[in-house]
């Protein structure tokens, strides 16, 4: 019997679903849709090279999360910039969130996110990170 390595890739770039847009929008009265998306799926520029608009939704890869948290951190300390940051509260116990999240405001899911294209939600609970 032979053994063969899959060379399949699994993203971690996913789809925002619209269960979360629903309840931030009634949570908070922002439609996150229309804000700038820094790191859209296949996007055509690297959202850490560019400025950031006024306003941005930022659903990173978890592989450029610190990379993003710090991106959205400089822009709103340098230009005043607010972004709003879906975050893995498995990640709470890391420097990132200890270093540039702590004193935003948290807006708490109320249930396991369910990305687009997914089977099942996903194994760990998320938060948005408000950074005014």
């Amino acid at each position: 019997m032979k053994f063969q390595m899959s060379n399949k890739k699994t993203s971690d770039h996913h789809a925002t679903p619209q269960k979360v847009f629903d309840y931030v929008e009634h949570e908070l009265e922002i439609n996150l849709k229309k804000l700038f998306d820094p790191c859209p799926l296949n996007a055509k520029f690297n959202g850490l090279k560019i400025y950031w608009k006024k306003q941005n939704y930022v659903n990173p890869p978890y592989s450029k999360l610190d990379d993003f948290v710090k991106k959205a951190f400089w822009e709103n300390f340098n230009h005043k910039k607010e972004s709003y940051i879906l975050f893995p509260l498995s990640k709470t116990d890391k420097p990132i969130f200890h270093d540039w999240l702590i004193g935003f405001d948290l807006l708490f899911f109320p249930f396991r996110i369910k990305f687009v294209g997914s089977k099942n939600p996903s194994p760990q609970t998320h938060c948005l990170v408000i950074m005014k």
